[in-house]
């Protein structure tokens, strides 16, 4: 399938489709005991506000971190990236919460230990993010909720309260999250199977991650994980804040996170449909007056 490639392991393992992302195509293979992912990059066209250069970045800094991926080869020019599998994704529990917190509080902690040289080089543009959906929703098309949505959202951000800066991930939800460990090519273990500690639980997919706002991670968290208010205020760059500060800060990141994701499925919407499976994301999304009615929600939280 992809013998053009100069990579080994990328040219003759026995691919499988593992699954496909509502952007990339997910494949596995065993190679001897290890198993394999490789990851085939979306195009730009589909994959909005994704800079394959910074995530490379990102992922050359966090390698050997207990909660990164461990990487083969990042090869954004041939837009691949081969990686070892690092299991099945999360599994809820009140302990797989805990280990939760710990990585992003390991996360946290990692990020005041990098130089300013680092940081700068994967800084997040959220204006330029921002700015350039504004680019492609034409206002000839109905698009004036979006486009009244994205520059809502320039000023969102700024009104945050005030949190250092950090490394983010920006798309964390539990199919991000792996959390299992295989011990052969016909067996896995599982959280269901036994404890596993904080070392084990692996945040993938860092498309979007780079130095930026850790608001929107504490964000994702609280709602894709169910975690309590109280447990993300003691992480370590929100504890010193006061209850009142970090209740409204969490409340409107929650409130922002959700008009990011209105506009994101709203510009997938735009885009031609070409085949069945395309179809059904499609639908996924929401049809135009669903994502209309969500677009006006956001608008009146964040106003």
């Amino acid at each position: 399938m992809f013998s053009e490639s100069d990579n080994q392991i990328v040219r003759t393992a026995q691919w499988q489709q593992l699954a496909s992302g509502s952007s990339n195509k997910i494949y596995s293979a065993w190679v001897g005991q290890q198993r394999y992912v490789l990851r085939i990059n979306a195009s730009t066209e589909y994959a909005f506000g994704v800079c394959r250069e910074r995530e490379a970045k990102v992922l050359a800094l966090i390698q050997g971190q207990p909660w990164a991926p461990t990487i083969v080869e990042n090869n954004t020019a041939q837009g691949w990236c081969l990686m070892l599998h690092q299991g099945s994704h999360y599994i809820d529990s009140a302990s797989a919460k805990i280990h939760m917190l710990t990585l992003l509080g390991n996360m946290q902690l990692f990020s005041g230990e990098l130089e300013r040289a680092a940081t700068d080089s994967i800084a997040f543009d959220y204006r330029g993010l921002f700015s350039s959906y504004i680019e492609k929703l034409s206002p000839s098309q109905g698009n004036d909720l979006a486009l009244q949505l994205c520059r809502l959202l320039h000023r969102s951000l700024d009104k945050l309260p005030a949190v250092e800066t950090a490394l983010v991930h920006q798309d964390l939800h539990p199919k991000n999250v792996c959390c299992t460990v295989l011990a052969s090519p016909a067996t896995e273990l599982s959280v269901a199977d036994t404890a596993v500690p904080s070392s084990q639980l692996v945040a993938i997919d860092w498309e979007y991650g780079g130095w930026g706002n850790p608001w929107l991670d504490l964000a994702a968290v609280h709602t894709a994980f169910a975690i309590d208010v109280d447990s993300l205020h003691r992480l370590p760059l929100f504890a010193a804040m006061s209850p009142k500060h970090f209740s409204v800060g969490l409340h409107m990141s929650v409130q922002i996170n959700t008009a990011l994701a209105c506009i994101w499925y709203w510009l997938r919407s735009e885009l031609p449909v070409k085949n069945a499976i395309e179809q059904a994301d499609q639908q996924g999304f929401g049809n135009r007056s669903q994502l209309q009615a969500q677009a006006r929600a956001c608008i009146k939280a964040l106003a």
